[in-house]
């Protein structure tokens, strides 16, 4: 009798015969809606001190509370474009698989600006554009999902615009509007924008083009420089593996070769300058004292650090540094053959046996690969990017010896979009986070020669581009990684930077968008339960609620891929779906038929559900065992199995939805902010087998 008496009921609710109980609001003052035009080039409001002021003929009254205001803008910008281009608001669901399924079209170049503006939009306050902002928030406003679904005739669209604007007052003065606001700043800060994306396109395009023209000056390092730059590449590859020590040997005779062969590379370039300019015999034998004092410092570590890379006999050990190493005058012979080592004769130019030893190092590997480095960046186009270029033939997986390869081009491959992204394994974030790590040192460390610079007209590097670098880097990084913070030490002080990496804070903030307080979720059952009731049977007693966790076990067992798209169809794709005010009855109708057919399918469900045995019928003394089957009790109308039941498959399917939605999600991202429109040219948008231009 009561199901027909509530069935009876909701028909004339349906019908309008029947007043509902429960209200729904809107705030009484009034206020008109905005136009898109009222923000400014960094989205933020146009304000001015007028307390009225016009756009295209309709009026805003701004509030005293001026962040107020501005929320109300952005989200008439939100709420105006997902009208335009046919977008559900009332949940992040909804809303990101319509954006997926219409992504070619939003990506075009006229509306790529737009979907930046939603995006960045949709990811701040963990979802306040959408309707479920009211569902956390405890309002019961009526909300714009729902005053989109209304189709008014022409004559009273003048009334609809108001209502938006009533409505979106009523949105902005949620209590998590300051969250929002917050976040729509900082997202709108850190995530590429227009200029970016065009400043890539055109340095790629001047890159690809400039290979043949692009002419070899190395920009020539310094002892210190080379040493700070291997000791940043010793850091990162020992910060890879767990077992450190067997990089360790390795990695410090690196260090060794690397900082002696410098050394000796820069004596051997100021001997050229001593030839060919002053020809002075004072500043030749000045020099031959320096290179002995070089041969002699040289540790026994230090040799055979050198020696450790090349299959060669060392070059050291060659006639000529014997002899020039020998105390005391040298015999006619040698200084016949080798004059560079006569002390009274200066010399202008070197014998073959002469510049055959000296230019020995020159073969090295190391040396091969740093001085690639420097001719690489050498090149104007590379230095804009040189932290990223950098990165780029330095990264490797646990591989120490990968920076003895001598080819240190930067390749087309290098800058592809990497539409996927990788989530999941501990060693993937490791080596992830590993990467940045080398990057943010590269970039620490290029700041440096760049200021060593500054200065010297022959040697100065015009142009130094972070933000370019940093779009490369997050373009072509196929996983995200956590933000940290970076130690430098400087005279001494310890200055920390905290690393904010676009793509883990997109993935951070989607795992809030991506959720939703369960007890808002349609109970069904006559007696429902609130979250924490829910959530306690987990984090209380493990006895007493060990027959609901295996109830758990079994829900998470029984659920198919299938029941969850079905879930998610209904739930929240469906126009009813989660987010709107007051969905229509035949919703919760099917989706109690829904939950009826995997319940009532299943034994132990079905068990379940029907509680206690000796339980008793509310406010008597009759057990529900005892009574007629005419009577038609079910014990599940009147106990909370069935409420803690339905829960859990909410739980289930919601979870499973959502972490497949973020992941997707992230890529989305990724795909829209660092690709480049179609009609922007030649741009690797995905892995080609290309030619490198250089």
């Amino acid at each position: 009798m009561e199901r027909k008496l509530r069935d009876l009921a909701n028909t004339l609710v349906d019908q309008g015969l029947l007043v509902s109980r429960e209200n729904f609001w809107v705030r009484e003052d009034k206020s008109y809606i905005i136009e898109y035009n009222s923000l400014d080039e960094s989205g933020n409001a146009k304000i001015d001190g007028n307390l009225h002021k016009e756009w295209e003929g309709t009026i805003f009254r701004w509030k005293n509370d001026i962040k107020t205001n501005c929320i109300q803008v952005v989200l008439q910008v939100f709420h105006f474009l997902c009208w335009r281009y046919k977008l559900p608001t009332n949940n992040p669901v909804a809303f990101f698989e319509s954006v997926m399924q219409k992504q070619r079209f939003l990506c075009e170049e006229e509306e790529k600006e737009e979907l930046c503006d939603l995006l960045t939009l949709a990811l701040s306050g963990g979802g306040f554009p959408f309707g479920t902002a009211f569902i956390r928030d405890g309002s019961r406003s009526i909300r714009e999902c729902d005053v989109q679904r209304m189709e008014p005739p022409i004559d009273l669209w003048d009334e609809k615009l108001a209502l938006d604007g009533r409505v979106l007052e009523g949105h902005a003065a949620l209590t998590s509007g300051g969250r929002f606001w917050g976040e729509y700043k900082f997202y709108n800060g850190i995530l590429p924008n227009t200029s970016q994306r065009e400043a890539f396109q055109k340095w790629y395009v001047t890159w690809r083009t400039s290979g043949k023209k692009s002419v070899n000056t190395p920009l020539f390092l310094s002892e210190e420089e080379v040493s700070s730059l291997l000791e940043a590449y010793t850091d990162y590859c020992q910060s890879q593996t767990l077992n450190k020590e067997n990089n360790k040997e390795t990695l410090n005779q690196i260090h060794l070769a690397g900082s002696a062969l410098i050394r000796f590379h820069l004596l051997r370039e100021k001997l050229d300058e001593i030839l060919t300019q002053s020809n002075n015999l004072q500043e030749k034998c000045n020099w031959l004292d320096q290179m002995k004092q070089l041969i002699h410092s040289l540790s026994s570590a230090e040799r055979s650090a050198i020696n450790e890379f090349d299959s060669n006999k060392l070059f050291l050990d060659m006639e000529f540094f014997r002899e020039l190493m020998l105390p005391g005058e040298l015999s006619t012979d040698t200084l016949q053959r080798y004059p560079l080592l006569n002390r009274n004769s200066s010399s202008t130019k070197l014998k073959k046996e002469e510049a055959y030893a000296l230019n020995q190092y020159r073969k090295h590997p190391l040396y091969k690969a740093i001085y690639n480095i420097q001719c690489e960046l050498g090149k104007e186009e590379i230095q804009r990017i040189a932290p990223y270029y950098l990165l780029c033939v330095l990264r490797n997986k646990s591989n120490p010896r990968h920076i003895l390869q001598q080819s240190k081009k930067l390749t087309p491959r290098n800058l592809e979009l990497k539409e996927t992204t990788v989530f999941a394994t501990d060693s993937s974030m490791k080596y992830q986070k590993s990467h940045l790590q080398l990057y943010m040192s590269l970039r620490i460390w290029w700041d440096s020669v760049v200021n060593a610079r500054k200065n010297q007209e022959s040697n100065s590097i015009p142009k130094n581009d972070p933000d370019l670098s940093n779009f490369l880097y997050s373009r072509n990084m196929a996983v995200f990684s956590p933000k940290y913070r970076i130690v430098t030490e400087e005279n001494g002080r310890k200055d920390f930077r905290e690393v904010i990496y676009p793509l883990h804070e997109i993935y951070t903030a989607l795992k809030r968008v991506f959720t939703i307080n369960l007890s808002a979720l349609p109970q069904i059952t006559n007696q429902p339960i609130s979250e924490y009731q829910f959530l306690s049977i987990f984090t209380g007693n493990a006895t007493e609620n060990e027959q609901a966790r295996n109830i758990a076990k079994h829900v998470s067992m029984i659920i198919t891929d299938d029941m969850v798209d079905q879930y998610k169809e209904l739930v929240f794709l469906n126009e009813n779906g989660i987010g709107i005010s007051a969905p229509e009855r035949d919703w919760y109708n099917r989706l109690a038929d829904w939950f009826q057919n995997i319940i009532y399918n299943d034994g132990k469900l079905k068990e379940y559900i029907r509680g206690k045995n000796d339980s008793y019928f509310p406010n008597s003394e009759i057990k529900f065992e005892e009574f007629p089957e005419e009577y038609q009790i079910y014990p599940e109308d009147y106990q909370d199995y069935l409420g803690i039941v339905e829960l859990m498959i909410h739980h289930t399917c919601c979870n499973r939805i959502f972490e497949d939605m973020v992941n997707k999600v992230t890529e989305l991202y990724k795909s829209v902010f660092w690709d480049i429109s179609p009609s922007q040219g030649e741009i690797p948008t995905k892995r080609e087998e290309s030619i490198p231009p250089h």
